[in-house]
């Protein structure tokens, strides 16, 4: 059987694996609206210069 040291180590490892994975969708998540909030301001600003745009094509 493993000893006390070790059982705490893996516990302790566990616990930090799984802060990690629920840090990195906490990362993830937050990058993926920043995405979809990027993309829509775009999205307005293409809008806003549509004429803009097809005027100065030669």
């Amino acid at each position: 059987m493993y000893s006390a040291a070790t059982r705490n180590g893996f516990r302790i490892a566990v616990n930090v694996g799984t802060g990690l994975v629920a840090a990195g969708s906490i990362v993830a998540t937050g990058a993926m609206a920043a995405v979809a909030e990027n993309e829509t301001a775009h999205r307005q600003w293409l809008n806003e210069h549509k004429d803009v745009a097809v005027n100065a094509a030669p």
